[in-house]
C-alpha cells in the first residue's frame, strides 16, 4: 500500500497507476565467459532498475508491452583484436546487442536498454558510438531523439536504470500506434546506412548522417501471461495463457502452436508431461489457453538423454551411464515452446514444465526418515548454503530463526512464483508440504505406534530403522576380544608427571600452575614447586566440586535417552557410576567444609554448560558434549573422563596426562605438606558437613567420609581415586563384586561383555556374561540440548522450562545443605 509512504513520486505514480506498480530489474557485469575472469568474480555483478505505473493487459513476468529485436547489423566501431568482445574466428567486433522492450504512451516512448547494450568485464559501458531511437519508413528512418543517448555518461546505468524515453508528436503517436510503423535503435554513422527522413531535424545531427538499425521492432509479441515455469503431478494440471500482442495490442483470432523443445539439445526423456491440445486461438483479450499434464512415468534422479551433457553442464554430482546423465535432482524439466502460424515476425518465450512423479508422505514426517535425505541433496548441490544454514545438521536446521527462514523460503505461493529460487522450486507439491509440515512439528525420528507395557519387561524401541553403525569393528577394540589375556595394573603414577606415553620428557609448560588448579606441579618427576598454602588447597577443593559437577549431566543426560526397558544392563552400570559421582561431589564439598570454607554451588560460574572442557585443565584434549547414549560417546566420553593415568593395554582416544586421578593426586600431596609443617588444615568441628542420610551399602556406593584430619582426608580422596580410574591391581574379588573403577564398567558397556578374571593365569578378559547394547532402544535427541531459540508455547519450550526451574531449584538445596 502506497499510501503508508509520503512521497510525491510514489503519489503520483499511484494516480497513474491505480495503486500497482511495474517493477523492472536488470542485472549488468555479471558473466561466466571469460575463463580468467570468472575465478574472482564470478558472483560479482551490478543490481538496476525502474519503477513505473503498471498498464492493463501488461504480463506479470516479462517486461513491455512491444519488443525490439536484435538485428544482424554489427556496430561500426573500431577495437583492437584483444579486446575480449573480438571475435577471433569471424575476424571481427561481436558485442552483446540484445533485445529491447518498450512502452507507448501518449506523448512519449520508454525504451528499457538495461540489458541491450555491450559492457566491459568490469561493468563499463562500451562505446558503440551515438546511438538515438527512430521510427522505421519504408525509405528512411525518423530519428526522434533530439540528442544522443548517454549511456556513456558515468553512473548512467544506475541513475536511469537502462531506461530511455523520448517525447513524441501526435504524428509519431499515430504511426507508432496506427500506422503499424516500428521503433528501431541506430548507430548513426557516416555511411553505410538508412538515409534520415527529412523531418528528423535536431541540432545535432548532420546532412551526411545515415543510421545503422542495431535494434528492430517485430510486430507480434508472445509471452505466457503468468508463470513460465510451471508444475505438473498426479493431482495437479496447469493452464498456462499465451498472450500474444499485434504492435502492442491485442491480437485477437490468432492461431498460436504449441511444440516440444527440449530441454538442452534434446537431452530430456521423450514422455512424461503432454500438452492437451497442440493449438489454440486467441480470444478477445488476445489469450489462448494450454493445459498441462503428467502423462507418463517422470523419471527420479533427473535424466538427460546424452553423455554429452557432461560438457555442456559439468557437475560433480552428475553421473553419467550408457548415454543418460543423471543428476539427484527431483522432477524433470520439459520445455514448450509456442508461435503463430501466421507470421514469422514475432518473437516468443519458452516456458518450462516440471513433471513430479507420484509421492505419498508420511502421516508424521521425521528427520532421520524423511527430511533429511532432501536436505543433504541439496547441501551437496549448493554447498555455498553452509555458510548461511547447515542443511545436512538437524541442530542447526531446526534453530528458530532457521525454521522460520525456511518457512518463508517454501512458502507455496511463492513457491509457485516463476521466478522463484530454482533450487527450492524444484521440489514436487507433496516433498514440498511434507517439509512445512516438519517444520511446524521438527522431530528428530519417528516412534513407533506402540505403548510400551510398564508390567513387560522387553525392550520396546524408541526408534526404527536407525541408519549407519553405532560402533566401528571389534578389531578397532583389541581389549574387547575375549581371548585378550590382559594383566591391569592401573595405578596412578606409572608414567611420572612430566613424561609422555613413550617416557621421552614434556618440554611444554605442563606442570605451571592454572586458573583453578593451583597445585599442577607439585607431583611428579619434574614438579614446578614443593610448596603449597592452604588457600591453594581451598582453590583445588572448590575445583574438584565443579570436576565431578561436570560429569554427572554428562552420565544423566545418555542415562535419561534408554527407551523403557531398554539396554537394562548398560542402564544399571551407568547409574551406578553417577550415583558415586554424586557422593564424590559430596565428598569434595565436606571437604571443603572442614578447611573453614563453605562451597559455591548456586552459580553460573560453577553449574556446567555445554559443550565444555573439564575444570581444572583435567584432560585438556577432550571435549564434553552431551548425547544420546551409544557405544562411541561411551567409549570416547565417558571412558575418556575416567581414564587412567596408564593401563596396560589401554586405548581410550585422551591423553595420558591430566587425569582426574593425578588432579586428586595434588590434593594429597598438599595436604601432607600442610600436614608435615605441623598446620592443622581440617577441623574437628564437624556440624557443617553433610553426613549419609540415606541407608547403602558401602560396597555398592563408598561411604560419605566425615573430615576431621589428615587421615580421613586423605580416606576420603583416595576413595575418589579408586571408584574413578582405579589404584593398585585389580583383584578377582572386586570383579566379582561389581565394584570395578568407572573407566572398566563403562568399558564393559563397549565391549557389551563383564569383565571376568582367570586366577590360573593372573589375567582378566571381557568374555563373561553379556551386556547387550540396542542402539534402536535409545530415544534421539539434539546434543547439548538448551532451551535457547526454542519455539515459545511448543512442547519442547514448555519442558525445557520446566527442567529450567526445577534444575535451579536443585542448585539451590544443594547450596543450602551445604551451607
Amino acid at each position: 500500500d502506497m499510501d503508508q509512504f509520503d512521497m510525491p513520486a510514489l503519489k503520483l505514480l499511484k494516480q497513474r497507476s491505480q495503486n500497482t506498480l511495474t517493477v523492472s530489474i536488470s542485472l549488468y557485469g555479471y558473466t561466466r565467459n571469460y575463463p580468467e575472469y570468472v575465478p574472482v568474480n564470478f558472483t560479482l555483478g551490478y543490481v538496476v532498475g525502474s519503477i513505473g505505473p503498471y498498464q492493463d493487459r501488461e504480463p506479470v513476468t516479462i517486461a513491455g508491452p512491444r519488443w525490439m529485436l536484435k538485428s544482424d547489423i554489427i556496430p561500426n566501431v573500431s577495437i583492437d583484436k584483444d579486446d575480449t568482445c573480438y571475435d577471433k574466428d569471424l575476424n571481427k567486433f561481436k558485442p552483446w546487442i540484445y533485445d529491447a522492450p518498450f512502452m507507448v504512451s501518449t506523448d512519449r516512448v520508454s525504451v528499457d536498454l538495461s540489458n541491450s547494450l555491450p559492457i566491459h568485464v568490469h561493468a563499463l559501458m562500451r562505446d558503440i558510438g551515438d546511438l538515438r531511437v527512430g521510427i522505421q519508413h519504408d525509405t528512411c528512418v525518423e530519428i526522434i531523439s533530439p540528442d544522443s543517448i548517454p549511456y556513456m555518461t558515468l553512473h548512467w546505468m544506475e541513475n536511469t536504470g537502462g531506461v530511455v524515453e523520448c517525447a513524441l508528436t501526435q504524428e509519431q503517436h499515430t504511426s507508432l500506434t496506427e500506422n503499424n510503423l516500428k521503433l528501431v535503435l541506430v548507430q548513426m554513422v557516416s555511411s553505410g546506412g538508412d538515409a534520415l527522413c527529412s523531418d528528423s531535424v535536431f541540432p545535432s545531427l548532420k546532412s551526411t548522417h545515415s543510421a545503422r538499425v542495431l535494434l528492430s521492432e517485430v510486430r507480434y509479441v508472445l509471452r505466457p501471461t503468468g508463470v513460465y515455469v510451471g508444475y505438473v503431478d498426479e493431482d495437479h494440471t496447469l493452464t498456462i495463457d499465451i498472450y500474444v500482442t499485434d504492435f502492442g495490442e491485442p491480437a485477437v483470432e490468432k492461431t498460436v502452436t504449441i511444440f516440444r523443445r527440449d530441454f538442452i539439445r534434446n537431452l530430456t526423456p521423450a514422455n512424461g508431461v503432454s500438452v492437451t491440445s497442440e493449438s489454440a486461438k486467441t480470444d478477445a483479450s488476445g489469450r489462448a489457453p494450454f493445459t498441462f499434464e503428467k502423462t507418463d512415468v517422470i523419471p527420479f534422479p533427473r535424466q538427460y538423454h546424452d553423455a554429452k551433457y557432461r560438457q555442456i553442464q559439468p557437475c560433480a554430482d552428475l553421473i553419467c551411464k550408457e548415454g543418460i546423465c543423471t543428476l539427484p535432482i527431483e522432477g524433470q524439466g520439459y520445455r514448450f515452446a509456442y508461435r503463430l502460424n501466421s507470421s514469422e515476425d514475432t518473437v516468443s518465450w519458452n516456458v518450462v514444465i516440471l513433471g513430479f512423479s507420484d509421492f505419498t508422505p508420511p502421516a508424521v514426517p521425521s528427520w532421520v526418515e524423511d527430511i533429511e535425505p532432501i536436505f543433504a541433496r541439496y547441501k551437496r548441490l549448493t554447498p555455498i548454503m553452509n555458510t548461511i544454514l547447515d542443511l545436512g545438521d538437524y541442530k542447526d536446521v531446526t534453530l528458530t530463526r532457521n525454521i522460520e527462514m525456511l518457512k518463508l523460503s517454501m512458502n507455496r505461493d511463492r513457491f509457485l512464483e516463476a521466478d522463484f529460487m530454482p533450487t527450492t522450486r524444484d521440489l514436487s507439491f507433496k516433498k514440498t508440504k511434507m517439509v512445512l509440515q516438519w517444520l511446524d512439528n521438527p522431530i528428530y525420528s519417528t516412534p513407533l505406534d506402540i505403548e510400551p507395557d510398564p508390567t513387560d519387561k522387553i525392550c520396546h524401541p524408541p526408534v526404527k530403522n536407525l541408519p549407519g553403525i553405532d560402533f566401528p569393528p571389534t578389531s578397532f577394540l583389541p581389549r574387547c576380544q575375549p581371548s585378550a589375556a590382559l594383566k591391569f595394573d592401573q595405578s596412578p603414577g606409572v608414567y611420572p608427571s612430566g613424561l609422555d606415553s613413550e617416557g621421552e620428557e614434556d618440554e611444554s609448560n605442563s606442570t605451571l600452575p592454572i586458573k583453578g588448579r593451583p597445585l599442577k606441579g607439585l607431583v611428579g618427576k619434574f614438579k614446578s614447586r614443593d610448596t603449597c598454602m592452604l588457600e591453594d588447597l581451598q582453590t583445588q577443593l572448590q575445583t574438584a566440586l565443579e570436576l565431578e559437577f561436570a560429569t554427572i549431566p554428562l552420565y544423566l543426560t545418555s542415562l535419561y535417552s534408554f527407551g523403557e526397558n531398554c539396554n537394562l544392563e548398560a542402564d544399571e552400570l551407568i547409574t551406578s557410576v553417577v550415583r558415586q559421582e554424586m557422593v564424590h561431589f559430596a565428598q569434595a564439598a565436606n571437604l571443603l567444609i572442614a578447611t573453614g570454607q563453605y562451597p559455591l554451588i548456586d552459580s553460573e560460574t560453577v553449574a556446567p554448560t555445554y559443550p565444555t572442557h573439564l575444570p581444572g585443565g583435567v584432560l585438556p584434549d577432550l571435549y564434553i558434549t552431551l548425547k544420546k547414549a551409544s557405544l562411541l560417546h561411551i567409549y570416547y566420553t565417558f571412558m575418556g573422563v575416567e581414564a587412567p593415568a596408564f593401563t596396560e593395554g589401554s586405548s581410550p582416544p585422551v591423553h595420558a596426562e591430566d587425569t582426574i586421578g593425578q588432579f586428586y593426586d595434588e590434593i594429597k600431596t598438599c595436604i601432607d605438606y600442610l600436614y608435615s609443617g605441623g598446620n592443622e588444615v581440617f577441623s574437628s568441628d564437624t556440624s557443617d558437613q553433610v553426613p549419609w542420610p540415606w541407608n547403602s551399602t558401602v560396597e555398592e556406593i563408598g561411604s560419605l567420609v566425615i573430615v576431621t584430619d589428615k587421615d580421613s582426608a586423605l580416606e576420603a580422596v583416595e576413595q575418589v581415586i579408586t571408584q574413578g580410574e582405579g589404584a593398585g591391581e585389580l583383584n578377582a574379588q572386586e570383579i566379582s563384586k561389581g565394584q570395578l573403577p568407572h573407566f572398566f564398567r563403562f568399558e564393559e558397556i563397549v565391549c557389551e561383555k563383564r569383565l571376568v578374571a582367570d586366577p590360573d593365569t593372573d589375567t582378566y578378559s571381557y568374555s563373561g556374561e553379556a551386556i547387550p547394547f540396542n542402539a534402536n532402544g535409545v530415544w534421539p535427541m539434539r546434543d547439548d540440548p538448551t532451551a535457547y531459540n526454542l519455539i515459545p508455547n511448543t512442547n519442547c519450550y514448555t519442558e525445557a522450562k520446566a527442567f529450567h526451574h526445577v534444575y535451579r531449584s536443585l542448585l539451590r538445596s544443594l547450596q543450602e545443605t551445604f551451607s
